[in-house]
């Protein structure tokens, strides 16, 4: 009984209680409650997997659609038909994926037309889905393939149009033989001719099946690596993997010779074997220089093509091959410049990667002091000084005098890693002629020991750096060696160059500027014979600083003499030719003019004809026989050089 009524008593304390908190328990119960439903709608909502529209696709970092974070292609495999007679690749991408469990693929098109993709292995295809999105005008549409978990080959079979601005027809209507097709390899460009995940730093296996209706072999990377099926059809499969936009091809006529083990030459006929061999004789000691610095080069071959003269681009490189415009060979100018420019370029594992271009132009410049470095490393200290002092002073006066547009036909540069941000080509020349001085300076500053010590210790590691390691490599290793006054970021943080940056000494310079003063203001020809001896141990170098350093007001009478005597209007080296009519044009010396009339016909490539086109309509004396020569070869020109030069004529015309 008594337990009964401590009971009672404990209920009725409990409902008084209750009664007490009822409104903070109600209130809290419904906070909790709708906690709850808010949080089941949260989960709800992040289970439900919303794929967007192909036509909402937004461009990645690098530009490209592709997902390849969802599934990536480790192998291409094409299969091409090329046709001249209408300008067209018909061609046949067949890819093998990774393993992956995405329901869609999505690659790179630019002007492609796509006929069907399939998925499956040769002999059990199945036909598939497929979207293209919107066209960017630059950097073309995605393309997307509808697949499952399970696959793993898809082909996509496709058409080239008019369109893409990547493949290069040179079609000769009388000799078929003499056609030319070529693609110039870069980020954006690949996917112009094949439907590819264009990321960069994406590598793959990569192999290929060619044939062509005029009969024209093929040449890649590796001679050994090619293989000819049959009169009219190659196989080709790379040694290595390739980045996509390394991927490329060059059909022509063209003679090979193989110069060793490691390198073959292919050219045109208007280079001899013998020429060729003398030429290249050089490229393994300048190899193994090389090597001492930035370790052994894992490529095998080191092929070069040499370019018909009319050809409108002066070089671009392939995986194990590089194209050399005729600017870089003639018996007056050893290859050995552009060679050992081309061994940097190439090296597996440059000072540093990166994507901004004013960055790479710092690289750029970079590498052409160490290629002078090694080019000069046995040679006297004199002479080395007077090369870095001549280049840099070409480079401060092209920097300030020359407009011409940029090898991609366009006068600006975009910088990726800041959005709305060009660079123009006086910017360009500055930020490589910053990377030069930086490294020259660094040489002067720490010696040659400590110099070639950091360079051979920082590329044992054989990886792909950004800036900001090389400049903490760098920072530490001056540190290390007790140097801590060294001011990195002074060159490699903009283009701005003081001047002091650019004093350079060279007695070899002064000299020859001295004897060109001579020349230029003597008043009477009776001290002719002086000059005579002063140039007579000129080399090639000292008359290209020579003619360079002339000044406007030298009379015609002594442009006379030094064309008589010299002939540098028909001088078989090209750069000296080519500078010796920028002087002729700015000093409105018109004997030249018939010169400059075959020079045009002569070469194709962009910069030659532009730039001596610009000077020629700015200079009164010159404007007529430059409208008269644009208008005798206008037939004869290619498209990429027509194309940069029409509105250049156009807008001469307007104003006048």
């Amino acid at each position: 009984m008594i337990n009964y009524i401590l009971n009672i008593n404990k209920l009725k304390f409990n409902i008084l209680k209750f009664k007490k908190y009822k409104k903070n328990i109600v209130s809290t119960s419904l906070l909790i409650l709708v906690g709850f439903v808010v949080s089941c709608t949260t989960n709800h909502e992040e289970k439900q997997v919303i794929k967007p529209s192909i036509t909402d696709l937004e461009l990645g970092n690098d530009f490209s659609y592709a997902n390849t974070r969802q599934v990536v292609a480790e192998q291409l495999h094409l299969d091409l038909d090329i046709n001249f007679s209408n300008k067209s690749i018909y061609g046949i991408a067949r890819y093998r994926l990774k393993k992956h469990k995405s329901d869609t693929i999505l690659f790179d098109i630019n002007g492609l037309q796509i006929q069907k993709v399939t998925v499956g292995k040769i002999g059990n295809e199945k036909n598939t889905d497929y979207v293209i999105g919107l066209e960017d005008s630059i950097h073309g549409a995605p393309l997307s393939v509808n697949i499952t978990k399970h696959t793993r080959f898809v082909n996509i079979y496709y058409q080239t149009t008019e369109k893409p601005t990547n493949l290069h027809w040179y079609i000769d209507s009388i000799r078929p033989a003499h056609n030319l097709l070529y693609t110039i390899p870069g980020e954006k460009y690949t996917r112009n001719w094949i439907p590819i995940q264009d990321v960069s730093h994406h590598k793959l296996d990569f192999s290929i099946e060619i044939e062509n209706d005029c009969n024209l072999t093929p040449i890649f990377g590796s001679t050994t690596n090619l293989h000819q099926l049959d009169s009219n059809r190659f196989f080709y499969e790379s040694p290595h993997k390739l980045a996509v936009y390394d991927i490329g091809i060059f059909l022509g006529n063209l003679a090979s010779k193989k110069i060793n083990k490691e390198i073959t030459i292919y050219y045109l006929n208007q280079f001899t074997s013998s020429k060729i061999t003398t030429e290249f004789k050089r490229f393994n000691f300048l190899k193994n220089q090389t090597t001492t610095l930035f370790g052994d080069l894992q490529r095998k071959e080191n092929n070069l093509c040499i370019l018909p003269p009319k050809f409108p681009f002066k070089s671009f490189d392939y995986p194990n091959l590089s194209f050399v415009h005729p600017v870089s060979l003639s018996r007056f100018q050893s290859s050995d410049d552009y060679l050992q420019e081309y061994l940097f370029q190439t090296w597996p594992y440059p000072l540093f990667s990166t994507k901004c271009e004013p960055n790479r132009q710092l690289i750029i410049g970079m590498n052409r002091f160490l290629a002078l470095y090694i080019k000069t490393k046995n040679t006297s200290i004199e002479y080395r000084d007077f090369l870095i002092k001549s280049y840099v002073e070409q480079n401060r006066k092209n920097a300030k005098t020359l407009h011409i547009p940029l090898v991609k036909l366009s006068n600006v540069y975009s910088k990726p890693c800041e959005e709305n941000y060009y660079i123009n080509y006086q910017e360009r020349m500055n930020y490589q002629l910053k990377g030069f001085l930086f490294l020259n300076h660094l040489e002067k500053t720490i010696g040659r020991t400590l110099f070639e010590r950091f360079l051979a210790n920082y590329n044992k590691k054989k990886t792909v750096n950004t800036k900001e390691r090389f400049e903490r490599e760098l920072t530490h290793f001056l540190i290390q060696n007790e140097i801590i006054n060294y001011n990195i970021k002074h060159w490699l943080a903009d283009s701005k160059l003081n001047k002091q940056d650019l004093l350079i000494e060279s007695k070899r310079y002064k000299t020859i500027h001295r004897d060109c003063k001579l020349y230029s203001y003597q008043r009477k020809f009776s001290k002719i014979k002086k000059f005579k001896r002063l140039v007579k141990k000129y080399t090639l170098d000292d008359w290209y600083v020579f003619i360079q350093l002339l000044p406007k007001t030298i009379s015609t009478e002594k442009l006379d003499y030094l064309e008589s005597k010299y002939h540098f209007s028909t001088h078989p080296n090209k750069a000296l030719q080519r500078l010796w009519f920028n002087q002729s044009i700015r000093f409105g010396y018109i004997k030249t003019a018939e010169a400059i009339d075959t020079f045009l016909s002569k070469y194709g490539d962009i910069e030659s004809n532009y730039q001596l086109y610009e000077l020629m309509l700015n200079e009164p004396s010159y404007e007529q026989i430059a409208k008269r020569i644009y208008t005798d070869n206008e037939s004869t020109l290619s498209p990429e050089t027509k194309k940069a030069l029409n509105p250049l004529i156009q807008r001469f015309d307007k104003i006048k």
